[in-house]
């Protein structure tokens, strides 16, 4: 009498326990669609990197989508998924069995003739759904299949940005090494007039050694910047699946010439349900609460039914004409193994708990991502402005040097230098041309693609 009162009791509390679950969910739900509310009033284009019009980048990206081994694993984890779903699903349907035997018996002492007997039943069997927990654990495996999808699409954004950083990074280090190809000759050039000039006594060995450290330093960075190149087309590679004997089909050009694409930034940063890692949280945290509840009501009973067909004879041909039907029902009552499913309740919730965690988690990272890259890009492009201002007085004052030296009033050397000076603020824009190029297609990525509203 005792056992039966604490049943009951535990009973009461799972029966609150749940309905507490579903007003938590409910809450958690109504975030969720007022975020999906706000990113319907935006269009997004998911293939934004075509907007640069590189029909070179285009290829690129298509054969790292064709080739890259880490989506080819992600496709085969939704599969995965699904195959689970299905095997679930089977749960729903009735389950059927069969089997055919013959044997054969003698009685050794008296002798004789055999005896053969043949046999054969068909067995149908299936579990009533009556408080939906098999449905409830096939949505769950299906919000899980669905989030597999998400994490694909996932995988496929990265990829995508990461072919386009490694690509524009190739071709900024590739001017860049240009750049200062023409700088480390210049340095040649004013290491070989202080030379002379050494001859004549006109400066000093310090001068010459001046000249010759600064040389080194110009063909050290140049050095670096291959290195740099290389390692990127190394990573590009990876990203391809290309091995090294594979042609990587790059034309250089200007990075300067690449048009810009402009960031919106009057799109509010709670623009983040159509980021597939958060619907990849949302769909987990779906899961979880689809087998919370699932879980619950492992404590009420289950109710099976089955019917059999069962036939014998003596010739085989006649084994199923004469059949005998059978029917039963049986009742479970898996409460009683209280002790055991208490547990398996307590950890269902705390995976859910542990999923709406990783969502809430999610969010606010996904916003502090949007919002970090809005600053940085706005910053960037009053830095680019600066340089190119830079740049431009760096220019007038190489022209002036040069005027100057073709009429006598300075030596080649400071004309030299002049035109490092140069150089070196054209590098500068270089490189905040190339992060503006990043943090774009860092926001394209954190969003899930470029607005169009």
């Amino acid at each position: 009498m005792k056992k039966k009162i604490i049943i009951l009791i535990a009973l009461g509390v799972i029966l609150g326990s749940c309905s507490n679950l579903k007003k938590d969910y409910q809450k958690i739900d109504s975030k969720i669609k007022t975020y999906k509310e706000l990113s319907k009033n935006y269009n997004i284009d998911s293939r934004w990197w075509e907007s640069y019009g590189d029909e070179q980048l285009n290829n690129l990206i298509e054969l790292g989508l064709k080739n890259n081994s880490d989506l080819a694993k992600a496709a085969i984890n939704i599969n995965k998924a699904l195959y689970q779903a299905k095997i679930i699903g089977s749960d729903l349907v009735p389950e059927f069995s069969g089997s055919l035997s013959s044997g054969a018996s003698k009685n050794i002492e008296s002798g004789g003739s055999s005896n053969i007997d043949h046999s054969g039943s068909f067995n149908i069997s299936y579990e009533v759904d009556l408080w939906q927990r098999l449905r409830d654990m096939k949505d769950a495996q299906e919000w899980e299949y669905k989030a597999t999808i998400e994490d694909y699409e996932k995988t496929k954004l990265t990829l995508i940005n990461s072919i386009i950083d490694s690509y524009f990074s190739i071709i900024y280090l590739e001017n860049y090494i240009e750049i200062n190809k023409n700088m480390s000759k210049n340095y040649l050039d004013i290491e070989k007039i202080v030379e002379n000039k050494l001859r004549y006594g006109t400066v000093g060995i310090l001068d010459k050694k001046q000249a010759e450290r600064e040389g080194i330093r110009s063909n050290n960075t140049l050095i670096s910047y291959e290195k740099d190149k290389k390692e990127q087309e190394s990573l590009l590679r990876n990203l391809l699946n290309l091995k090294p004997d594979n042609e990587l089909k790059i034309e250089y050009r200007d990075i300067l010439e690449v048009k810009n694409l402009r960031v919106n930034l009057d799109v509010p940063l709670n623009i983040v349900a159509n980021r597939p890692d958060i619907k990849s949280y949302e769909y987990r945290l779906k899961n979880a609460f689809k087998d919370a509840v699932a879980s619950e009501k492992q404590l009420y009973p289950n109710i099976t039914i089955s019917s059999a067909l069962s036939s014998s004879s003596d010739k085989f041909n006649n084994t199923l004409k004469t059949p005998v039907a059978l029917g039963s029902v049986s009742i479970n009552l898996p409460f009683l193994n209280w002790n055991e499913i208490k547990w398996n309740i307590k950890i269902s919730r705390a995976e859910y708990e542990e999923a709406k965690l990783n969502f809430q988690q999610g969010i606010v990272t996904a916003l502090n991502e949007i919002d970090y890259n809005y600053f940085l890009y706005v910053k960037e492009q009053e830095n680019y402005i600066n340089l190119k201002n830079i740049n431009e007085y760096d220019n007038e004052i190489a022209i002036n040097y040069e005027r100057k030296y073709e009429n006598g009033k300075v030596e080649l050397r400071d004309w030299l230098l002049s035109l490092n000076d140069e150089a070196s603020s054209r590098l500068n824009i270089i490189n905040s041309k190339y992060q503006l190029i990043k943090i774009e297609n860092t926001i394209y990525q954190s969003i899930g693609g470029m607005i169009k509203k």
